[in-house]
């Protein structure tokens, strides 16, 4: 375990706010769909309050200029995964539709 202790310190110091640390790192990579999801996760681990905040900013990630199909479908997952409100699932499909009109990933379901 000291080992293990050691190793994590030189990584990531005891002292660190992760909150901190995690909003610098969505800031480094704000232009990156899966490091934003990663960020918001992240957020949501050490935030529980942040819930509704991520689901909307996981939306948001699909304007991104390099988000590519296989983010939007991560992005897909990590909505749903946090049972979100319906609308933010179908804002979410109808922006990836939008953008992938042909990705089956974002097909309306039949009733």
């Amino acid at each position: 375990m000291q080992v293990i202790n050691s190793e994590f310190n030189t990584l990531l110091p005891a002292s660190t706010d992760l909150a901190k640390h995690n909003n610098e790192f969505m800031q480094e990579h704000q232009n990156s769909a899966p490091h934003m999801q990663a960020g918001f996760r992240v957020r949501q681990l050490l935030d529980p309050s942040s819930l509704e905040q991520n689901q909307q900013d996981v939306i948001r990630t699909l304007a991104l200029e390099g988000c590519s199909l296989e983010d939007a479908v991560a992005g897909l997952e990590q909505l749903t995964e946090s049972k979100p409100k319906a609308q933010y699932v179908n804002d979410y499909v109808a922006a990836a539709r939008e953008r992938w009109p042909q990705a089956s990933a974002f097909e309306k379901k039949a009733d």
